[in-house]
């Protein structure tokens, strides 16, 4: 019933322009690939690369924290730490790859300001318009992946931003098909995605009903589709372990609907799946080496504790990022898949412990989100509560669409999880000024 409501009731003004932003930022996030490798030429790639924050500087510089949002102001400590941790690097990064330590700088600091101050703006009718609206993204996204890993790499829908996948050695390809990118620049942007929409899906397929249930499945199914038409393993691990934790720590009431969604889900998806498709997929896993999954996660160089010895105030931020690749001033430094060791690398002892508040701030919003009384919105927040874990665990600062995308995200869920706390705390303990005023105004 809570659902039908939200749908149905009008929005505010001040909910209408939450919802414009909120989905503009969305898009900018989604669509900058698009615009990079089937629009605009070389010289002008920079505009969408840099629009998404753009849009979120400004909504943070014209959308002050609300004083209402006090359960949000607790989460500001983690990311004031971060700043200030970052601060040495980043000052060290400016004098060689400045470009590459900005990049990394706004990632760790900017996007979690930004998810903290649109969850004090969003209320349940936007979050569940926003989710709708991802929802029928994934989907698009999925027939449009579909299309690109059928077709060969010469064609027109199979480009990345700065190339050509012709060009690039065969890491474009899963066996004898290409690894699809969607509207994005690269494979790892649709990959993250798909494991941000299936989150997304996931939760609202345990609190939707009838056929909105229904529709969150098919949005569960076109997000493991654009993760199987990327070629990525970690997807499938992924997947898997968030399914995983939600029969753990979903109410039992509800395990038997995660237990149906994901039935539903390997429905729809079989519907979906063929010869070539599975053969892309076992060709894939069948050219994995002993290990080599276990090394893109905790990397392939020095070990960590041995880079801090080495190097406790790191080298500065910036020399792993992808735009200092492309300039060509980290052409000495060891490749290593790992985030986490590029941390350490960069920033050294103060950088992991930045690392390590991220994580924090994203376990304190999960205590909101376990300490939930409603079964059904708890139902609903905990997939994304697990994926944000993950997410932000194993390090997004190098991956600037990834980043992004999992704090837009985690903005609709720290929002979700915000008005179910607060409203139970304004239940228990009104505010009595509030309650007076209300008072005069009767």
């Amino acid at each position: 019933m809570q659902q039908i409501e939200n749908r149905t009731r009008k929005l505010s003004t001040r909910e209408q322009v939450t919802l414009r932003w909120a989905a503009a930022v969305f898009v900018a996030i989604i669509a900058e690939g698009a615009v990079r490798k089937w629009i605009l030429p070389p010289s002008l790639q920079t505009i969408p690369y840099f629009a998404k924050d753009a849009l979120a500087c400004t909504f943070l510089l014209i959308n002050p924290l609300p004083k209402d949002a006090q359960l949000l102001k607790r989460l500001m400590p983690f990311v004031l730490g971060i700043s200030v941790c970052l601060a040495p690097a980043f000052l060290l990064g400016l004098s060689e790859t400045p470009a590459g330590a900005i990049v990394v700088l706004k990632n760790a600091v900017l996007w979690p300001l930004f998810a903290i101050r649109l969850a004090s703006y969003l209320t349940d009718g936007v979050i569940e318009r926003l989710r709708r609206f991802a929802l029928a993204c994934s989907i698009a996204m999925a027939a449009l992946s579909s299309l690109q890993y059928f077709e060969g790499p010469e064609s027109f829908l199979n480009r990345y931003a700065w190339n050509d996948t012709a060009l690039l050695n065969g890491v474009a390809t899963a066996g004898a098909f290409v690894r699809a990118t969607g509207t994005f620049s690269y494979i790892a942007g649709l990959a993250s995605f798909s494991m941000a929409m299936f989150c997304v899906s996931l939760g609202m397929s345990l609190s939707a009903q009838g056929g909105e249930r229904w529709l969150a499945i098919v949005g569960m199914a076109s997000a493991v589709i654009c993760g199987l038409t990327t070629g990525s393993r970690s997807i499938q691990i992924f997947v898997a372990a968030i399914v995983t934790i939600a029969l753990v720590y979903t109410p039992k009431k509800h395990s038997i609907q995660v237990i149906g969604g994901i039935i539903g889900t390997g429905i729809v998806s079989a519907l979906l799946w063929n010869s070539s498709l599975a053969q892309g997929v076992i060709e894939r896993w069948e050219a994995t080496e002993n290990g080599e999954v276990g090394d893109r996660i905790a990397g392939t160089g020095q070990p960590i504790t041995e880079t801090l010895v080495a190097n406790p105030i790191g080298i500065g931020l910036g020399p792993y990022t992808g735009i200092s690749s492309l300039n060509g001033t980290n052409t000495d430094l060891p490749y290593n898949e790992s985030a986490l060791n590029k941390i350490a690398a960069e920033t050294g002892v103060l950088g992991c412990v930045a690392a390590l508040l991220g994580v924090a701030l994203i376990v304190r919003a999960t205590r909101w989100t376990l300490a939930a009384q409603n079964t059904v919105k708890k139902s609903c927040l905990l997939p994304i509560a697990a994926g944000a874990f993950i997410q932000v665990g194993l390090g997004l600062w190098y991956d600037h669409v990834a980043t992004g995308l999992w704090w837009w995200t985690i903005a609709l869920w720290l929002g979700d999880s915000a008005v179910a706390r607060q409203g139970r705390w304004a239940a228990i303990r009104p505010n009595r000024r509030l309650v007076a005023v209300r008072a005069r105004e009767a």
